[in-house]
């Protein structure tokens, strides 16, 4: 008699990591929008690494290091190689990411163990310059080639330095490992002739021309990845006027297009490329997108490419901007922003929208370009509110009014005199308020006013009261705990300001002369989860990276870091995803692109896999439900090891895993890892077993126990727990069921 597999019904989860007393914690919820970054795969931890890059010309490398598993980016660290032109591959024999920064003169190496990066004592001569980089898998050596013509190789101890017999008369170039032919494949725009595309080979002494593609591949920035499920190298063309984006295959031994994917990335250069061997996919990220030099913009979208066709898995965040407008959807539980400023001084006029699955940019019309608009959502009427701001021109200021209801915009009342401000809703009295701000005053000249407004969502009312100083640059928001809209700091004509003033729906207020130092361009949100008002950031004494909390009237500073310091940047509150919203703003240089979640909320476990058998040939579906900030990262394993989606298996990054036609091949345990943005761990596990209708007492074995048992249960004697004579399910107890009983008895499982 054999025995049964099946495995005992018991739920096995443990639980968050985290600290019981959960703390306001800043986390960056995507990479920025980049060029020229590095990206590698790391097979020992199953996940691309992002580092460096540049997300504006001249601008400073990015911060952070960042990974991926096919569903979404995470933060794993906050410094990395100083390296804006940074070219990496993964020595897999050591398990590191190696980084160089490309700059001649910038040439140390780092690497990256998965946790940490470490400068290691090897340099690059003065003025070489590097474009890509490559990790020869037979030799155990990762390899660069530099602008002088030469071969650097670097073992993880010494770096070597290999002149070719031939010039391989490159201007630009990708390289990648063929791990079929056991050489590093270099391809790249001729030097001397920019119409020829060259592909070579270097095995570590000989490089070997392979191919001269005469026209052949567009653009001029590359970057390649050896698809090694399909033995095919991959280039995705650049556009750097206007070519169209197109992806080639290298099999060894010339270039072929591949037919047009019914999804295409849009044309681009200076993007980057890897291979995700454990789910079979070429991954690439970013790159600069536009047909003219001036229209040149980074993006900061990821694609797949599973050998046929593409497929976008991460949304492009907007570029850097500054001075954009935002506030939070609750209608339709996303953030909408508005306008800014990029770092040609363009006004893009753009609208966005965020949600837990990314940025989405509308091709709405509407408001004209502006930046440093006002903006607020209007819970009475339920749509969004936007009022003035500047255009195209510094001089040229607006007043009118939009209306903002998900889909599109349309323009309302006129009412104040053209400005850029500040205003908050107040629920209680179901108005917008607005104060201030500078613009047209009443002498037809450009200063800081002092009036006040109200908007019922038809008119807006001037208000005869008198209140703060003259000012703009200040922030306003709802604040939950008194009932009343609080106003802070902002530009005086002379100097900064620091106070708090509150406004009941009759009078303004002095309520605090003390608190966060004297500012503007700093903002606040209403946090409705804790019955208080946030504000960070701005500009004082220098860019303060301070965050305040103001509840029952009172300042409070909050003892943690996050984002580096700004101004002119948009925030709102996500009350669907508990945590405010930050976006880009003007730091002392440059312009930022960046996207920040502020959340006190725990991820926290709901309901875990239940543990079972499973019929042979039934779908095996497991769920884990969890709370918290969203979006949140899984990964399901089985007995331990990181599963992969196949033909049967689904859904291996996402909170439900099916398994179709279940197997004795899939008696497993079966866990989770539920991770969010801010470091929260959930694990969870299940055991599967595959059913035995046979195993009648649930011992795991099939026995003579099980026959007298079912016998005396067929009888009328009690049954076993869970178990009935019904054998066959047909709703009565007949021989039927005994016969049917006695077969899977003989026949075992």
């Amino acid at each position: 008699m054999r025995s049964v597999v099946y495995i005992s019904v018991a739920v096995a989860i443990s639980a968050v990591v985290q600290s019981a007393q959960a703390q306001l914690r800043w986390a960056q919820s995507s990479p920025e929008a980049r060029v020229q970054a590095a990206v590698v795969y790391d097979s020992a931890r199953r996940e691309t690494v992002l580092i460096g890059g540049r997300t504006v010309s001249g601008a400073a490398y990015p911060e952070g290091t960042f990974v991926y598993k096919g569903a979404g980016w995470e933060r794993v660290a906050y410094g990395n190689p100083p390296a804006s032109y940074p070219v990496a591959c993964y020595d897999s024999l050591r398990s590191r990411t190696v980084v160089i920064c490309g700059v001649p003169g910038v040439g140390a190496i780092w690497e990256w163990d998965g946790s940490a990066w470490n400068v290691t004592s090897a340099v690059l001569p003065q003025g070489v310059g590097l474009s890509s980089m490559a990790f020869d898998g037979a030799r155990g050596v990762s390899v660069s080639f530099g602008t002088d013509g030469k071969f650097y190789e670097w073992n993880g101890v010494t770096l070597s330095v290999i002149t070719p017999l031939a010039s391989l008369d490159l201007a630009s170039y990708a390289m990648a490992f063929d791990s079929q032919r056991n050489n590093v494949v270099i391809a790249g725009r001729s030097r001397s002739n920019g119409n020829n595309f060259l592909t070579w080979t270097w095995d570590g002494t000989n490089a070997r021309r392979r191919s001269l593609l005469l026209g052949g591949v567009g653009g001029s920035e590359y970057s390649m990845a050896y698809d090694a499920a399909r033995d095919r190298m991959v280039i995705f063309s650049g556009d750097d006027g206007g070519q169209p984006s197109e992806t080639w295959l290298w099999n060894g031994v010339s270039w072929t297009k591949a037919p047009a994917s019914p999804v295409t990335p849009s044309g681009r250069f200076l993007h980057r490329l890897c291979y995700d061997s454990a789910r079979q996919r070429v991954v690439m990220f970013g790159g600069q997108v536009g047909e003219h030099v001036w229209e040149w913009v980074p993006c900061g979208d990821t694609w797949e490419w599973n050998g046929v066709s593409w497929e976008m898995t991460v949304s492009s965040p907007p570029i850097p901007l500054f001075g954009t407008s935002m506030a939070f959807d609750e209608a339709r539980s996303q953030t909408v922003m508005f306008g800014g400023v990029d770092v040609n001084a363009r006004r893009p006029g753009d609208t966005w929208t965020l949600d837990s699955a990314g940025w989405m940019k509308h091709s709405a019309s509407g408001p004209s370009s502006r930046l440093g608009a006002a903006m607020c959502w209007d819970s009475a009427r339920g749509h969004v509110v936007m009022f003035g701001g500047t255009g195209d021109s510094n001089a040229t200021q607006f007043g009118d009014t939009w209306i903002w209801n998900g889909a599109m915009w349309s323009q309302s009342a006129n009412g104040p005199s053209s400005r850029g401000t500040a205003m908050a809703f107040d629920p209680d009295r179901a108005q917008v308020v607005l104060f201030g701000g500078y613009g047209d005053s009443p002498l037809n000249t450009k200063a800081n006013l002092s009036d006040t407004w109200v908007f019922d969502g038809s008119a807006w009312t001037q208000l005869p009261v008198t209140g703060p100083s003259a000012r703009s640059g200040h922030a306003m928001a709802w604040d939950p705990s008194t009932h009343r809209i609080l106003l802070f700091g902002g530009a005086l004509n002379q100097g900064l300001a620091g106070d708090t003033w509150a406004w009941d729906g009759t009078q303004w207020t002095l309520i605090a002369t003390t608190g966060p130092s004297p500012r503007h361009g700093s903002l606040m949100v209403t946090d409705p989860d804790a019955g208080r008002t946030l504000l960070w950031g701005g500009f004082g004494n220098g860019y303060p990276e301070d965050l305040w909390s103001h509840q029952n009237g009172t300042w409070n500073l909050v003892p943690i870091t996050g984002p580096h310091g700004r101004g002119r940047h948009s925030m709102a509150y996500d009350s669907h995803r508990h945590a405010a919203v930050l976006f880009g703003g003007a730091p002392n240089a440059g312009i930022d692109g960046d996207t920040w979640l502020l959340s006190q909320q725990s991820l926290t476990l709901q309901s875990g896999p239940q543990s079972q058998n499973v019929p042979a040939g039934s779908d095996l579906t497991l769920t884990i439900e969890a709370t918290g900030t969203l979006p949140f990262l899984y990964q399901w394993s089985k007995n331990g090891v990181p599963m992969v989606e196949s033909a049967r298996v689904h859904g291996v990054l996402g909170p439900q895993l099916h398994i179709a036609g279940f197997a004795a091949d899939d008696v497993a345990t079966y866990a989770v890892r539920a991770k969010d943005l801010f470091g929260g761990l959930i694990l969870a596990s299940a055991n599967v077993g595959l059913f035995c209708a046979a195993d009648f007492n649930g011992d795991s074995a099939v026995d003579c126990f099980d026959y007298d048992q079912f016998v005396a249960c067929f009888e009328g004697a009690a049954c076993p727990e869970g178990a009935t004579a019904d054998f066959d399910g047909d709703g009565s107890v007949d021989f039927f069921d005994y016969d049917g009983f006695v077969v899977a008895f003989e026949v075992g499982c």
